[in-house]
């Protein structure tokens, strides 16, 4: 399954449950022990947030993603009433790299 919900999705309703999104980079920022990505598809933005504690191999791939890779995070989504009401975030137990691969020349004619 490629995908459980859509970026726009994830909201207080659904904290602690399970997800799978997929979704372009549109940001990443890294902060050693954690990294943060802002997961984007035509629906809308999510944060996703891995920490090198609870899933090492999460936090590696998403440490190695960049702006406009595509992947597919599966994780936990979590809610912080403490931050704005359109916060959310997804703890990922896995980020899949799907890079574009290959160039392909246009045909002039």
């Amino acid at each position: 399954m490629l995908r459980t919900h859509t970026c726009g999705e994830p909201r207080a309703a659904l904290a602690g449950k399970e997800v799978t999104l997929a979704g372009w980079v549109h940001t990443r920022r890294d902060h050693g022990e954690l990294t943060f990505i802002d997961l984007r598809d035509r629906y809308g933005i999510t944060q996703v947030v891995t920490s090198s504690d609870e899933s090492p191999a999460a936090h590696q791939a998403g440490a190695e993603a960049r702006n406009e890779w595509v992947i597919q995070v599966g994780g936990v989504v979590g809610y912080d009433h403490q931050r704005a009401a359109h916060r959310q975030t997804i703890r990922p137990r896995a980020v899949d790299p799907h890079p574009v691969h290959g160039h392909q020349q246009a045909l002039e004619e």
